[in-house]
């Protein structure tokens, strides 16, 4: 989770950092997967292609304590149940199919359509 955090949100604040968390954490509740499978499935987050360290700023006090939140199950969701995101400068084929909930910062989130 600190890891995804770090590459996905790290300069969106805590309301962005916990948006991000959220989609991870309702795609594991979705999927009965834990958090390491849902952000390492493949293609799913773009760094883990090609991962990089974390380095050292001042956002790791918040990526660590929104991390811990979520893990804990103490993190209020959000994003309104999204299990999607991109960031706002892209525009991704599989967004068309989903239900956009909320635009967080430079991410918008997605629920898929039923």
């Amino acid at each position: 989770m600190v890891d995804n955090l770090y590459h996905e949100a790290r300069g969106e604040g805590v309301l962005g950092l916990s948006a991000v968390a959220s989609v991870v954490m309702n795609r594991a509740m979705a999927t009965g997967q834990d958090v390491c499978d849902v952000v390492y499935k493949h293609k799913q987050f773009s760094w883990t292609q090609r991962p990089k360290p974390i380095a050292s700023n001042d956002n790791l006090h918040n990526i660590f304590v929104v991390a811990g939140k979520a893990l804990s199950g103490q993190l209020t969701d959000v994003t309104q149940g999204a299990t999607h995101y991109h960031a706002t400068h892209v525009k991704p084929k599989w967004a068309k199919a989903m239900r956009k909930v909320v635009i967080i910062n430079n991410h918008i989130f997605y629920k898929e359509t039923k």
